[in-house]
């Protein structure tokens, strides 16, 4: 089966046909004249068109209709938010939801939740995080000098706590460090040094 190769025409030819038309001339001579590819038919839209919309512009297009309702996005998100670690196909799941996973994740993107990996932080509690506060507090002013006595080391570990595997989070721009979207790492598991 053949399908038919549609033209763009530029605004510049658009207004010439409109013009042309005013002046008289038939949708074929029109065609004619312009050439490239423009069919009376073509130039006859055209002009339809404008005396419709008084433009010469494309009309945007209604496009398919969404599988899911307003209300539906927000139970994605607001379900996603409760918890990030969610997959698109667990959301579907618990929504009961008869859309494919694709269009799950086209609402959480939307919404600004994209799939990122999560930051890897110690898991620390509440009197450790003030120590380490206290302890960035006291050398915030440390200087290159102060800092080159300092010696750094680099090393590996091979845990057995935690997956090696990928698991990804849903977030928004800065909300990297929100405890929802980390992944906890203990201070003294069982491991090797490399």
């Amino acid at each position: 089966m053949k399908t038919v190769k549609s033209h763009y025409w530029s605004p510049k030819k658009r207004v010439i046909a409109i013009t042309l038309r005013n002046e008289g001339y038939s949708y074929r001579d029109i065609a004619h004249k312009l050439g490239g590819g423009v069919s009376f038919s073509g130039v006859r839209k055209l002009c339809a068109r404008f005396q419709m919309t008084g433009s010469v512009e494309n009309q945007p297009g209604k496009g398919r209709k969404r599988t899911t309702t307003p209300r539906t996005d927000r139970r994605i998100i607001r379900l996603s938010l409760n918890d990030r670690k969610a997959t698109s196909n667990e959301i579907k799941r618990m929504l009961d939801l008869k859309v494919s996973n694709r269009t799950v994740r086209r609402r959480l993107v939307c919404a600004g939740l994209r799939a990122r990996i999560p930051r890897i932080k110690p898991f620390l509690n509440f009197k450790q995080r003030q120590k380490r506060v206290a302890w960035a507090k006291e050398h915030v002013n440390w200087t290159i000098e102060d800092w080159s006595k300092v010696i750094w080391s680099d090393e590996t570990r091979i845990s057995i706590f935690g997956s090696d595997g990928m698991r990804y989070v849903r977030r928004r721009p800065k909300e990297d460090y929100i405890p929802e979207c980390m992944t906890a790492s203990i201070k003294h598991p069982v491991s090797i040094m490399i």
